[in-house]
């Protein structure tokens, strides 16, 4: 009985609080590990199949997650800015203008403002947006 509770892989009684083999502690020795484990199957809580059930499966699952994440951040600013041209093109379309001679029009000219705030303003605003292209074209 006694050896068996010194074996580090053995579950302690409930009446034991701790058992000390070689200077550490056998209760808790997994406690990090399984809350790994927990962290870990959670976050992975939806994939199909084996990458949501299996440790292993999950691990690899998350770390290409993640990679595609990261991807995606980057993929989305140029979405956004694409959305901003293709708006502000329609819009400068109904006066007659395209989009690349207002942009030069606009490097030259003193207006501080970008893309984004055009295209919302070409969206929300149209009389302003307006009397800003007709700013913006009036230059030189």
């Amino acid at each position: 009985m006694l050896s068996s509770l010194l074996h580090p892989l053995r579950r302690l009684p409930n009446s034991l609080s701790a058992v000390r083999v070689g200077g550490l502690d056998v209760t808790g020795v997994r406690w990090m590990a399984s809350k790994k484990h927990k962290r870990t199957m959670k976050l992975a809580k939806g994939f199909k199949g084996r990458g949501g059930k299996i440790f292993s499966a999950a691990i690899q699952r998350l770390e290409k997650s993640y990679q595609h994440a990261y991807v995606g951040r980057k993929l989305k600013k140029r979405r956004f800015k694409s959305t901003w041209i293709m708006r502000l093109n329609a819009s400068l379309r109904m006066y007659g203008v395209r989009y690349g001679e207002f942009i030069e029009k606009w490097r030259k000219s003193d207006v501080v403002v970008n893309r984004k705030v055009m295209s919302e303003l070409a969206e929300r605003e149209p009389f302003s947006f307006k009397s800003v292209v007709d700013v913006i074209l009036r230059t030189k």
